[in-house]
């Protein structure tokens, strides 16, 4: 039996990864860390409502088995500084926590074409929190890196809308090649993915764009 902690439950993949979760026969406790209240309520869910520049490890009891990390903000929506802080410093800090608590497998979405080093702030901050997640010494660092995610949001974003359906109607174009990277994943998918990935024993680290995504789904 396991206990999971979800870091940014009340967003489109984070409440997904929660749901499979609640469902999974080994599951003993989901703690959902949350910005924000989660109408959910379950006898194996634990919510903790946070300030997560403020989080320490005092507000979790419990040991934890496998986090997910699953907070992050619009690349249109946002200024970089949102974007470090929200990417790299709750990534680190929940990252430590869950660590101190006994986590030995830790996944974090990412992105397509992250890295330290590229010349544009979204795609270098995630590469930097990679590198981060890389040194801190996890079993097994599991890191997602999709393209646009798919999913049903309640506010609206005309921007962000007007590229998925974009990336929608190139999809078709940019199966079998190293451009599939590119294709849309739809949120339920990758969180199936990432629970997928967390139970199997792949130590050391491992990266997953949209293929292997699928692949992952397929294999569950």
């Amino acid at each position: 039996m396991f206990n999971y902690l979800v870091a940014g439950s009340s967003g489109a993949t984070g409440s997904k990864v929660i749901r499979d979760l609640l469902e999974r026969e080994d599951t003993e406790k989901v703690i959902s860390l949350t910005r924000s209240p989660v109408y959910l309520r379950h006898p194996k869910l634990k919510q903790v409502v946070c300030e997560f520049r403020l989080l320490s490890s005092s507000v979790i009891a419990e040991r934890i088995d496998r986090a997910f990390f699953c907070l992050g903000n619009s690349t249109l929506a946002c200024s970089n500084e949102e974007r470090r802080v929200v990417n790299y410093e709750y990534a680190a800090r929940v990252a430590d926590i869950v660590m101190r608590k006994g986590a030995r497998k830790f996944s974090y979405i990412s992105s397509v074409g992250a890295s330290s080093l590229s010349p544009f702030s979204y795609l270098r901050i995630k590469g930097t929190a990679e590198n981060m997640l890389v040194n801190m010494g996890f079993e097994q660092l599991d890191i997602f890196r999709p393209s646009v995610l798919k999913a049903e949001r309640k506010e609206e974003r005309k921007v962000d809308d007007l590229l998925n359906a974009s990336m929608d109607m190139l999809s078709p174009l940019l199966k079998g090649n190293v451009l599939s990277r590119l294709t849309p994943v739809d949120v339920a998918d990758l969180a199936k993915s990432m629970i997928d990935a967390s139970n199997q024993d792949k130590k050391g680290n491992n990266i997953y764009y949209y293929d292997e995504i699928m692949s992952l789904i397929k294999e569950g």
